[in-house]
Protein backbone atom coordinates (compact mmCIF):
# COMPACT_ATOMS: atom_id res chain seq x y z
CA UNK A 1 0.00 0.00 0.00
CA UNK A 2 1.24 3.43 -1.06
CA UNK A 3 2.08 6.28 1.62
CA UNK A 4 -1.18 8.66 1.31
CA UNK A 5 0.41 12.43 -0.14
CA UNK A 6 0.60 14.65 3.03
CA UNK A 7 0.88 18.38 2.85
CA UNK A 8 4.16 20.46 2.09
CA UNK A 9 3.62 22.23 5.01
CA UNK A 10 4.45 21.83 8.77
CA UNK A 11 1.70 20.07 10.04
CA UNK A 12 -1.48 21.42 11.37
CA UNK A 13 -0.35 24.33 9.57
CA UNK A 14 -3.46 27.32 8.97
CA UNK A 15 -2.03 28.74 6.53
CA UNK A 16 0.79 29.43 4.72
CA UNK A 17 3.87 30.85 6.05
CA UNK A 18 4.04 34.73 5.90
CA UNK A 19 6.17 37.40 8.04
CA UNK A 20 5.78 36.95 12.05
CA UNK A 21 3.21 34.32 11.68
CA UNK A 22 3.55 30.65 13.22
CA UNK A 23 4.16 28.05 10.48
CA UNK A 24 2.71 25.78 12.81
CA UNK A 25 -0.37 27.11 14.24
CA UNK A 26 -0.37 30.10 11.63
CA UNK A 27 -1.27 32.59 14.68
CA UNK A 28 1.53 35.60 14.56
CA UNK A 29 4.50 34.61 16.86
CA UNK A 30 3.61 36.66 19.65
CA UNK A 31 0.44 34.86 19.38
CA UNK A 32 1.99 31.40 19.63
CA UNK A 33 -0.19 28.09 20.27
CA UNK A 34 2.04 25.06 19.40
CA UNK A 35 3.81 24.74 23.00
CA UNK A 36 0.41 24.56 24.23
CA UNK A 37 -0.87 22.41 22.05
CA UNK A 38 -2.44 18.97 23.47
CA UNK A 39 -1.48 15.21 22.69
CA UNK A 40 -4.67 13.33 22.70
CA UNK A 41 -5.22 9.58 22.37
CA UNK A 42 -8.45 8.62 20.62
CA UNK A 43 -9.90 5.30 20.00
CA UNK A 44 -11.03 6.13 16.60
CA UNK A 45 -8.80 6.74 14.10
CA UNK A 46 -9.45 10.30 12.42
CA UNK A 47 -8.56 11.08 9.02
CA UNK A 48 -8.43 14.46 7.93
CA UNK A 49 -8.89 15.02 3.93
CA UNK A 50 -8.35 19.07 3.43
CA UNK A 51 -9.03 20.85 -0.17
CA UNK A 52 -5.89 22.23 -0.36
CA UNK A 53 -7.19 26.00 -0.47
CA UNK A 54 -7.97 25.48 3.32
CA UNK A 55 -4.09 25.23 3.56
CA UNK A 56 -4.32 29.32 3.70
CA UNK A 57 -6.82 30.07 5.69
CA UNK A 58 -6.72 31.76 9.18
CA UNK A 59 -9.86 30.09 10.52
CA UNK A 60 -9.04 26.72 9.30
CA UNK A 61 -8.84 24.18 12.10
CA UNK A 62 -8.66 20.67 10.22
CA UNK A 63 -4.70 20.87 10.23
CA UNK A 64 -5.04 21.03 13.59
CA UNK A 65 -7.36 18.83 14.62
CA UNK A 66 -5.21 16.04 12.87
CA UNK A 67 -2.34 17.37 14.49
CA UNK A 68 -3.77 17.16 17.85
CA UNK A 69 -5.01 13.78 17.30
CA UNK A 70 -1.39 12.79 16.07
CA UNK A 71 -1.56 12.31 12.54
CA UNK A 72 -1.07 14.58 9.55
CA UNK A 73 -4.17 16.21 7.18
CA UNK A 74 -4.30 14.56 3.47
CA UNK A 75 -4.48 17.24 1.10
CA UNK A 76 -6.67 17.06 -1.76
CA UNK A 77 -6.36 19.55 -4.87
CA UNK A 78 -2.89 19.85 -5.55
CA UNK A 79 -2.28 20.04 -9.22
CA UNK A 80 -0.78 16.63 -10.46
CA UNK A 81 -1.71 14.83 -7.01
CA UNK A 82 -4.89 12.93 -7.55
CA UNK A 83 -5.71 11.33 -4.44
CA UNK A 84 -6.89 7.75 -4.13
CA UNK A 85 -7.75 6.59 -0.52
CA UNK A 86 -8.59 2.86 -1.59
CA UNK A 87 -7.03 0.70 0.87
CA UNK A 88 -6.34 3.28 3.48
CA UNK A 89 -9.88 3.49 5.17
CA UNK A 90 -9.81 -0.23 6.53
CA UNK A 91 -12.77 -2.62 6.74
CA UNK A 92 -15.58 -0.34 7.95
CA UNK A 93 -14.70 3.53 7.51
CA UNK A 94 -17.40 6.07 8.30
CA UNK A 95 -17.62 9.72 6.23
CA UNK A 96 -18.51 12.38 8.64
CA UNK A 97 -20.93 15.17 7.75
CA UNK A 98 -22.24 17.46 10.16
CA UNK A 99 -25.86 17.57 9.84
CA UNK A 100 -28.84 14.94 9.96
CA UNK A 101 -29.64 12.13 12.06
CA UNK A 102 -27.10 10.29 13.94
CA UNK A 103 -26.64 6.74 13.17
CA UNK A 104 -23.64 4.80 14.64
CA UNK A 105 -23.63 0.82 14.64
CA UNK A 106 -20.11 0.16 15.32
CA UNK A 107 -17.36 1.93 15.97
CA UNK A 108 -15.38 2.92 13.09
CA UNK A 109 -11.99 1.82 11.47
CA UNK A 110 -11.29 5.37 9.96
CA UNK A 111 -13.55 8.64 10.50
CA UNK A 112 -13.13 10.36 7.31
CA UNK A 113 -13.51 14.54 8.17
CA UNK A 114 -13.55 16.26 4.37
CA UNK A 115 -12.35 19.83 5.59
CA UNK A 116 -13.58 22.82 3.01
CA UNK A 117 -16.34 24.67 2.64
CA UNK A 118 -19.93 22.90 1.53
CA UNK A 119 -19.10 23.19 -2.31
CA UNK A 120 -15.45 21.51 -2.07
CA UNK A 121 -16.86 19.04 0.38
CA UNK A 122 -20.20 17.61 -2.21
CA UNK A 123 -17.46 17.75 -4.36
CA UNK A 124 -14.44 15.90 -2.48
CA UNK A 125 -16.92 13.09 -1.78
CA UNK A 126 -17.95 12.40 -5.68
CA UNK A 127 -14.26 12.51 -6.32
CA UNK A 128 -12.15 10.41 -4.29
CA UNK A 129 -11.96 7.21 -4.40
CA UNK A 130 -14.03 5.29 -2.59
CA UNK A 131 -15.57 7.81 -0.52
CA UNK A 132 -18.65 7.71 -2.80
CA UNK A 133 -19.49 4.26 -1.23
CA UNK A 134 -18.29 5.16 2.43
CA UNK A 135 -21.39 4.79 4.48
CA UNK A 136 -22.14 8.16 6.52
CA UNK A 137 -22.01 9.69 9.99
CA UNK A 138 -23.94 12.23 10.44
CA UNK A 139 -24.47 14.50 13.89
CA UNK A 140 -27.61 16.33 14.86
CA UNK A 141 -27.64 19.86 14.52
CA UNK A 142 -26.36 21.78 17.12
CA UNK A 143 -25.43 25.58 18.67
CA UNK A 144 -21.95 26.36 17.45
CA UNK A 145 -19.46 27.27 19.66
CA UNK A 146 -17.89 30.77 19.83
CA UNK A 147 -16.92 31.78 15.72
CA UNK A 148 -13.68 32.51 14.20
CA UNK A 149 -15.42 34.19 11.13
CA UNK A 150 -17.02 37.20 11.68
CA UNK A 151 -19.42 35.73 9.89
CA UNK A 152 -20.30 31.53 10.13
CA UNK A 153 -21.58 29.80 8.32
CA UNK A 154 -25.70 29.36 9.59
CA UNK A 155 -25.64 25.83 9.27
CA UNK A 156 -22.46 24.74 9.85
CA UNK A 157 -19.39 24.31 12.42
CA UNK A 158 -15.97 24.52 12.47
CA UNK A 159 -14.05 20.77 11.55
CA UNK A 160 -12.73 21.15 14.89
CA UNK A 161 -16.16 21.20 16.20
CA UNK A 162 -17.43 18.85 13.98
CA UNK A 163 -14.72 16.00 14.89
CA UNK A 164 -15.41 16.89 18.29
CA UNK A 165 -18.93 16.09 18.46
CA UNK A 166 -18.56 13.05 16.32
CA UNK A 167 -15.99 11.68 19.14
CA UNK A 168 -18.65 12.09 21.81
CA UNK A 169 -21.29 10.44 19.89
CA UNK A 170 -18.75 7.60 19.61
CA UNK A 171 -18.27 7.49 23.46
CA UNK A 172 -15.03 9.68 23.37
CA UNK A 173 -16.06 12.54 25.74
CA UNK A 174 -12.22 13.12 26.89
CA UNK A 175 -10.62 13.65 23.69
CA UNK A 176 -14.11 15.96 22.47
CA UNK A 177 -13.72 18.25 25.61
CA UNK A 178 -10.08 18.46 24.69
CA UNK A 179 -10.82 19.62 21.26
CA UNK A 180 -13.40 22.40 22.30
CA UNK A 181 -11.33 23.65 24.65
CA UNK A 182 -9.04 23.97 21.89
CA UNK A 183 -11.19 25.37 19.91
CA UNK A 184 -12.69 28.23 22.44
CA UNK A 185 -9.03 29.43 23.04
CA UNK A 186 -7.86 29.37 18.88
CA UNK A 187 -11.17 31.38 18.65
CA UNK A 188 -10.68 33.56 21.61
CA UNK A 189 -7.20 34.48 20.16
CA UNK A 190 -7.69 34.97 16.38
CA UNK A 191 -11.09 37.00 17.46
CA UNK A 192 -8.64 39.19 19.31
CA UNK A 193 -6.42 39.36 16.54
CA UNK A 194 -8.94 40.65 14.52
CA UNK A 195 -10.01 43.15 16.54
CA UNK A 196 -6.68 43.77 17.05
CA UNK A 197 -3.96 45.22 13.91
CA UNK A 198 -0.62 43.50 13.87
Amino acid sequence: MSALPTSDLRDGALFLAHRDRCTGCGLPERWCLCAELPTVRSATRVLVVRHATERRKASNTGGLVARVLGGRPVDFGLRGQPLDLTGHLGESPRLLLPNGSPRVDAPPSTLVVLDGSWQQVRSMRTRIPPLPEVPLLTLPPGPPRRRMRLQGLPEGRSTMEAVADALELLGEPGPAEVLRELYDELARRWLFLRQSPL
